[in-house]
């Protein structure tokens, strides 16, 4: 799985309790995030990924943070802008299909008929129709 390539890479951003889970196809935009974060953790005594997930069809990303407690204002604004870009990258995972990382041209998100109910998953239209031979 590709998430290995970033732990190893970013290995200082994820938490011990790290959860998981979301197919390869976003792990571009993933990196783009720990990079972003990597070079603002020198500001933050603790900056760390505890959950990427897919969620309604979308990534989503959480992380806990803590100050360096240096000078506050400076602390938030780092902290705030890295929330805005994490805001922006989960909004643009609409867009990109979580199997494969093409830009969807094609519907916003697809629900996908499980045994149980629907799961809303961001498809190209050639993996929806991969998957929807699996049902």
């Amino acid at each position: 799985m590709k998430l290995e390539k970033l732990k190893k890479e970013f290995p200082k951003l994820f938490d011990k309790n790290f959860y998981f889970e979301c197919d390869n196809g976003w792990f571009e935009l993933i990196k783009l995030v720990c990079v972003g974060m990597n070079n603002y953790k020198k500001n933050f005594k603790i900056l760390k990924f505890v959950q990427i997930k897919e969620k309604f069809g979308l990534l989503r990303i959480y992380i806990k943070s803590e100050y360096n407690n240096i000078n506050h204002n400076f602390d938030k604004n780092n902290l705030d802008n890295i929330q805005n870009f994490i805001y922006s990258i989960e909004e643009i995972s609409s867009i990109v299909c979580e199997k494969c990382g093409q830009i969807k041209t094609d519907k916003r998100n697809v629900g996908i008929k499980i045994v149980h109910g629907w799961w809303k998953k961001t498809l190209c239209g050639k993996c929806h129709r991969r998957i929807q031979k699996c049902f």
